[in-house]
């Protein structure tokens, strides 16, 4: 039988053997052909859709020829010749299969369509026709097929909604609306949802983004029945309640859409232009595509190694950094490889010049990946590094720069990794500097210099006098990458799905245009703004006058850079989706190791991780790897009646040597795609959680973290698919506050970074717990790491007189010279009670010298101290493989992960559903590291906090050195709760 997967990536397999189509001609000529399947397709059309306007002299020949090709591969008797042209006999395509489960599940009461419609939507493993191209007609198909994706996950929603499964509804239509702002329908379920949940705040809510987007985006106020169901909801009106018990609703309220032939019709609009040829092979590698700035059209594709990223044009050439070889290529009229003996991070050109902003791993901090620590010149010509500029400053734990490197009338301007700029004069020195900043990224253009900040602001530098000019903050979550055009700067908002259009003028008057969420990259210049968005695999065109979109390229892979040269949008390509997946069982979209299961035997059920193997961390997260892989190989590859397969897929990028929030969430996606994917360890960053929950539907694979700590990720109580075996930070701080009343402190200082999401997240945490116990706070102050002032803000708390004084911040960001700065100040018999950024306490010791004596350092977690029976069990395993692996913390952490899952995996009915509920339901008396109990939102219902004492010269601990276990506690809830 032959198999032809058209919902997502080309995929055929003839009697269960997948066949791989390298042409793009035959990939055409079979999808059009799958498309109307057992009907004729005339000649005449396949010629058109294949060759379009660049056809040979004898299309008909030249299609017979593709024909007999894919006979051979397929087999004779697959693909039929009967006039005027061919059919594809007898093939199984799960379009035809998506459109039958559709069309059967609106005929279904709520029970058997949400049945149906889940089996239809998990057919889905990425975008319809992924790797065919971009012409129009190609579009429009995949187009009209994700419309019936979008009806069919709407009609799912309102199933459940009559099922009375209002939380699973909510989690699928508010990602729904998300992608398609503009379909009332779908807001209308979901404000019924809400209000059946109780929620009618909530309900309001959702109908007044529905109509700020309306009114804003469209100029209208929402449709007539999108108003009345607001005025229900506001009169809660008992129409609205749940249907009686007992009664059957069939196509009514529950409104399911006959999409399935209709998208059929539809997509067989497919008709591929002269670019087939090129089509699809951004699958296969990275690549550089030219395009046509004023149309979009795509010139030309170069393959380019497997992780292309930032790029540069001038000097001759187009110039981009593999971010995982760590080597520079220049594409002109040949392709060329080359390093430069450092990790590149940025690059830029001027027309006789070559900039590569370098960087070194650093064992003296807390950052995994390169530290920003050299600007290189190179001569073009020969790529030769000419000079190496140092820059010469502290690391500061941050995020690191988007883009390191901006050109101003020829001279090098860069950000430093404390976030600083600095300018590099002809003769190869730092000659001027900006500090007070914490930039994540730099650009130049006709409208001057500027750089975007951690905090969210855009800030206009003056080169001359090396200082900030102007600045502004814009309401976004976060911001992305930057670009300077004539009068305005354009600024991305990943999260938000936004680009902010900043006026050079007037830098308080910004203005956004909603895009899709994920965009990152930005380019100005020939009258349009480029945007690249890796999480959908796309680049958007802007008009640069008036914002409005005027064309969306879909690249077959994941966007990373976008520069505009003259006439030319040249834009960096990641590896698709197809190119991810590789060996038996793996995980099309997501990029994994090899999959592990017993041999021979097809696995029922894989068990992900998803930690990021590159940088620094990579050698904890190998140990917890290999801690996962015992526990699923004792186990025998089994979890109960299902049989297992282990896949370790990463979530990080090379160039940050750190996790990509954009990675995180396409990982999430294509474990959703998979339906084998049940439950996933990880992810280890609280930030990487954050980007993979939100592509999470309530029904989406489990995820359960071994380290991720932000208190946020559970607050409120949800049904997302989320736990963690480890404590929070406001259970850290609880704990802080617990040894600040055993120390018998009666005044306490707190200190912390400013930093909102930790430092100052913390601290508020602690004064929470601290009110609680009765422990007297007598005064407050925090630093920040770029300018920090320390000895007024030593001499400050000293002024109170503290008997203890709370430090909430980390090392890499002056947290060591607060400590050294309080001893001065205090002496030696006022404690310090230090956060976990204060460890690896080995460096915290050799940071802060004697200063760091005695500090107490608190930690959201155990040590090797705390293995239970069953820990020290698999400490003797991981022996025989990796004696580093038995000494890391972070592998129990990871087993333990694991085992929670298994063991739901082993009690569940199969479902993701079920598989949550189990895990929620966790109650293990004997875990590797205590017992291990979640309470309604996911969280440890009994975790411990340890305390540490700094002790110089200790290397009795291989997990924490210069440090001894000082106690353990485990803080109530009633001191957690916010």
């Amino acid at each position: 039988m032959l198999s032809v997967g058209l919902l997502g990536p080309l995929e055929v397999t003839v009697d269960g053997t997948a066949i791989s189509l390298t042409s793009a001609r035959q990939r055409a000529i079979l999808a059009h052909l799958a498309l109307e399947a057992g009907q004729v397709v005339a000649a005449d059309r396949l010629v058109d859709a294949v060759w379009g306007d660049d056809q040979p002299a004898d299309g008909t020949a030249a299609l017979h020829t593709q024909v007999s090709r894919l006979r051979s591969l397929l087999g004779p008797d697959r693909i039929v010749t009967r006039e005027p042209g061919y059919v594809l006999a007898e093939a199984r395509v799960d379009v035809q299969r998506f459109a039958e489960l559709v069309d059967r599940a609106s005929d279904e009461p709520p029970t058997g369509a949400e049945r149906l419609l889940t089996e239809a939507l998990a057919l889905w493993r990425g975008p319809a026709l992924a790797d065919l191209g971009d012409a129009p007609s190609a579009i429009a198909s995949r187009r009209a097929l994700e419309d019936a994706r979008r009806a069919a996950v709407e009609a799912r929603g309102r199933a459940r909604i009559e099922l009375g499964h209002y939380d699973a509804a909510i989690g699928e239509l508010r990602g729904l609306v998300a992608e398609d702002p503009y379909r009332e329908r779908a807001w209308a379920a979901l404000m019924l949802a809400l209000y059946r949940a109780g929620r009618q705040g909530d309900a309001l809510e959702a109908y007044a983004e529905a109509r700020r987007i309306s009114v804003a985006d469209l100029g209208l106020e929402p449709a007539p029945a999108l108003r009345e169901l607001q005025a229900q909801v506001l009169a809660q009106d008992p129409a609205l309640e749940p249907p009686a018990r007992g009664r059957r609703r069939r196509r009514g309220a529950m409104a399911v859409v006959a999409v399935g032939a209709a998208a059929v019709a539809a997509a067989t609009a497919l008709a591929l232009s002269g670019s087939a040829e090129d089509a699809g092979k951004a699958t296969t590698g990275g690549q550089v595509l030219r395009l046509d700035a004023a149309t979009g059209d795509v010139r030309a594709r170069t393959s380019v190694g497997r992780a292309p990223g930032p790029l540069a044009v001038g000097a001759g050439a187009t110039w981009v950094i593999d971010t995982d070889a760590q080597t520079i290529t220049a594409i002109d009229d040949d392709v060329h490889t080359f390093s430069t003996g450092r990790p590149p991070l940025d690059v830029a050109a001027t027309r006789d010049q070559l900039y590569v902003g370098a960087g070194a791993p650093s064992s003296a901090t807390q950052i995994a990946g390169p530290v920003v620590d050299a600007v290189q010149r190179l001569t073009p010509s020969t790529q030769t590094v000419r000079a190496t500029v140092a820059l010469g400053h502290r690391a500061v734990e941050r995020r690191p720069p988007e883009r390191q490197l901006a050109v101003v009338d020829g001279t090098p301007w860069t950000v430093r990794a404390d976030g600083s700029l600095a300018r590099v004069d002809a003769d190869d020195r730092v000659a001027a500097t900006v500090p007070g900043l914490a930039a994540i990224a730099v650009a130049a253009g006709p409208a001057g210099l500027w750089a975007i900040e951690e905090e969210g602001t855009v800030a206009r530098i003056d080169p001359r006098a090396a200082r900030i000019a102007a600045r502004t903050r814009l309401q976004a979550s976060s911001l992305g990458a930057i670009a300077v055009g004539r009068g305005e700067v354009w600024v991305t908002a990943p999260d938000d799905g936004a680009v902010w259009r900043v006026p050079a003028g007037d830098v308080h008057r910004p203005q956004r245009v909603r895009l899709a969420r994920g965009v990152r990259a930005v380019a100005v210049g020939a009258g349009a703004v480029w945007v690249a968005n890796p999480l959908v695999g796309t680049l958007t065109r802007l008009d640069e006058r008036s914002g409005r979109v005027t064309r969306t390229v879909q690249t077959g892979g994941h966007p990373q850079d976008v520069v505009v040269a003259g006439r030319d949008a040249w834009a960096s390509v990641a590896p698709g989706p197809a190119a991810a997946s590789t060996g038996p069982g793996a995980i099309a979209g997501a990029p994994c190791e090899p999959t592990l299961a017993r041999p021979g035997e097809r696995a029922d059920v894989t068990l992900v991780s998803d930690l990021p193997l590159q940088g620094g961390i990579r050698v904890s997260t190998q140990h917890m790897t290999e801690a996962i892989t015992a526990v699923v190989r004792a186990r025998g590859f089994r979890a109960g009646r299902f049989k297992i397969a282990y896949a370790s897929c990463d979530d990080s990028i090379a160039r940050t040597g750190i996790f990509d929030p954009t990675r995180c969430a396409t990982n999430a996606r294509a474990y959703i795609r998979d339906p084998r994917v049940l439950g996933v360890v990880g992810a280890l960053n609280s930030p990487c959680t954050r980007a993979a929950l939100r592509e999470l539907p309530a029904g989406g694979p489990v995820y359960v973290s071994p380290f991720s700590t932000d208190p946020s990720l559970t607050q409120p109580a949800s049904a997302r698919p989320f736990a963690r075996v480890i404590a929070t930070d406001a259970v850290q701080a609880a704990g802080l506050a617990q040894l600040a009343r055993k120390l018998g402190a009666a005044r306490v200082y707190v200190i912390d970074n400013r930093d909102p999401a930790y430092g100052g997240m913390l601290a508020r945490a602690f004064r929470r717990a601290a009110a609680r116990l009765e422990v007297p706070i007598v005064g407050a102050g925090g630093w920040n790491p770029r300018a920090p002032h320390l000895s007024a803000l030593a001499r400050a708390a000293a002024r109170l007189h503290p008997d203890a004084v709370v430090v909430a911040g980390t090392i890499d960001d002056g947290g060591t010279d607060v400590v050294r700065a309080l001893r001065r100040e205090l002496g030696p018999q006022v404690p310090l009670l230090l956060t976990d950024g204060f460890t690896p306490t080995n460096i915290l010791a050799r940071r802060a010298g004697s200063a760091a004596d005695a500090a107490y350092v608190s930690l959201a977690s155990a040590t090797l101290d705390a293995l239970t029976p069953s820990g020290r069990r698999l400490a003797r395993t991981l022996r025989t493989i990796s004696a580093d692996a038995a000494e890391d913390p972070g592998a129990f952490y990871a087993a333990q992960a694991a085992s929670v899952l298994l063991d739901a995996i082993a009690r569940s009915d199969g479902s993701r559903a079920s598989v949550l509920r189990e895990v929620r339901g966790t109650d293990v008396a004997d875990g590797l590291l205590g017992p291990v109990r979640f309470d309604a939102s996911g969280d440890l219902a009994a975790p411990a906090v340890t305390v540490l004492r700094v002790r110089r010269g200790d290397r009795s601990r291989p997990d924490f050195e210069d440090a001894r276990v000082e106690q353990v506690l485990r803080p109530p809830a009633s001191l957690v709760a916010p």
